[in-house]
């Protein structure tokens, strides 16, 4: 929201104003008592830019595409809010905190979930905060009707603007977009296998509860999108999602790689919800900038958006969740050539080429399009990406003339096909990411039933059986790589290097290591 005021702010009046914290604070102390002195000498451009913050706060939208517990929401209730006090304590607005909190709640805040009962949650608790302040008032209100900004949905299945609908004919926007998706009923290998009228169908696709975005939001798509959108996108796995969950998605989004997953989803689509000049904060998995199944939606976010930021969080920033975090804000346009990234990680002290030190620092944004896979690489430093570049312009061969990584086992059922003894001669030695570190191996007693038609993706077996491969993590801060000549079978959270079957005998799998 922040950054959304002021980069109005500076385009309108042709200024480099860095916090509006700073810019009211001119006129507003704040003294340790609690005791607060206005200064209401404002000189006339100064207040012309307070009424034209005042102006966009007034119709400013700010999405949360999967509400949840609301909580995203109601911080920014309060975020709006203090920016609304300040003014009125400058004299621009004389409106009452009711009248404040009202606005913003009916106005400016909007929300969608899949969960009716997670909506109705989200809109008792912004009435109750709005009931809060009735008291207070000599002109006693009824509470507004907020149903409009809080809607039940699928926010990524359903039409965003209506010029999606190629076939005008139907009335009924959802038999409109069954039109647009019937295709996949043919052409999905689990959908061919059902035989189903056109009405089970149907009745398949509503029960997906599809969301219409200009339908639920005509004003704000019609506008153009939202302004601001927050959001931790949901992780729903592949194994969870519905054969024809997984055709719609294939068929319109062009991010999808693999398992799918709700995950990547999300951000593709919070994307296409926005204009321009729209900010969007992700927090999201660090698995984001450096997972291979991800590799395509950061190409995607690396061409089509300007990263202003992205925040290291590490591990355990959040109360019951030990992964790794990251909050991303970008906005929604490509970026100029020479737009660069504000990283913010927290990093210990090491030497050159491993984690650093808390760190602030800027990387043009087109530098990670250039890398393998578009890895967003937190670690890369100037000096780095000079000798890196150095190596690549006077290398004698690439590896990969002569080593080939491999993605790994993905069972599909984890509690059906890996036990922790060998039950028969079809399980074989597994190891996760987890089990694999920097120079050795952590067995930990897991077999695999390496059962090729069952697996969900069993891959070659001739990569296992390889004399000599290393396995690496796929998710780690540091490469983490060990060398393997027991012939395990991995995991797909390990990628398995291995020597082309043409190699000879001079180049060793170890000197790689």
């Amino acid at each position: 929201i922040e950054k959304y005021l002021l980069e109005k702010i500076n385009n309108k009046f042709k200024t480099n104003i860095q916090s509006s914290n700073k810019l009211f604070e001119k006129y507003i102390q704040k003294e340790n008592n609690g005791q607060v002195f206005i200064d209401f000498f404002i000189p006339k451009r100064e207040k012309e830019q307070f009424e034209y913050i005042f102006k966009v706060l007034k119709d400013i939208t700010v999405l949360d595409p999967a509400v949840g517990s609301g909580h995203f929401l109601i911080a920014v209730l309060k975020i709006i809010e203090q920016y609304y006090f300040n003014l009125r304590s400058l004299g621009i607005i004389n409106w009452s905190n009711y009248k404040i909190r009202e606005h913003i709640i009916s106005n400016n805040l909007f929300g969608v979930d899949i969960e009716n009962e997670v909506i109705e949650i989200t809109k008792h608790r912004l009435i109750s905060m709005l009931s809060d302040l009735i008291n207070n008032l000599s002109d006693h209100k009824k509470l507004p009707n907020i149903n409009s900004n809080y809607r039940v949905g699928n926010a990524i299945i359903g039409f965003i603007r209506q010029s999606e609908i190629t076939n005008p004919l139907y009335t009924n926007v959802n038999d409109c977009f069954y039109e647009e998706i019937k295709s996949v009923f043919q052409t999905h290998k689990d959908l061919r296998k059902i035989t189903l009228t056109e009405k089970e169908k149907k009745a398949m696709l509503l029960n997906l509860k599809p969301f219409h975005w200009f339908y639920e939001f005509p004003e704000v798509i019609l506008k153009g999108g939202f302004d601001v959108i927050i959001e931790n996108p949901p992780y729903i796995s592949n194994k969870q999602l519905s054969p024809l969950e997984k055709a719609i998605y294939q068929k319109r989004f062009k991010t999808p790689k693999g398992l799918l997953n709700t995950f990547g989803i999300f951000i593709e689509r919070s994307i296409k919800l926005c204009h321009s000049d729209s900010k969007i904060s992700y927090i999201v998995h660090k698995n984001i900038i450096r997972s291979n199944n991800y590799d395509l939606l950061r190409k995607y976010l690396l061409e089509n958006t300007k990263i202003e930021e992205i925040i290291d969080l590490g591990a355990g920033a959040f109360e019951f969740v030990t992964a790794e975090t990251v909050i991303i804000i970008i906005t929604a346009r490509a970026p100029p050539e020479d737009h660069k990234i504000l990283i913010l990680a927290n990093f210990p002290e090491q030497r050159c080429f491993t984690p650093r030190e808390l760190s602030i620092k800027h990387i043009l944004q087109k530098t990670f399009l250039e890398q393998d896979n578009y890895n967003i690489n937190l670690n890369l430093q100037n000096e780095e990406l000079e000798i890196i570049n150095y190596i690549k312009e006077n290398k004698d061969c690439e590896l990969k003339k002569y080593f080939e990584a491999k993605t790994c086992i993905a069972t599909g059922d984890d509690e059906k096909f890996l036990a922790d003894h060998k039950v028969n001669n079809s399980f074989k030695k597994t190891l996760r990411g987890k089990n694999i570190g920097r120079f050795f191996i952590d067995f930990n007693e897991l077999y695999v039933n390496y059962e090729k038609k069952a697996l969900h993706r069993a891959r070659d077996e001739k990569i296992f059986q390889k004399p000599e491969k290393l396995i690496m993590q796929t998710i780690a801060n540091n490469l983490t790589v060990a060398y393997d000549n027991k012939n395990y079978y991995p995991l797909s959270t390990c990628i398995a290097i291995i020597p082309k079957d043409d190699l000879d005998n001079k180049f060793s799998i170890k000197y790689l290591l």
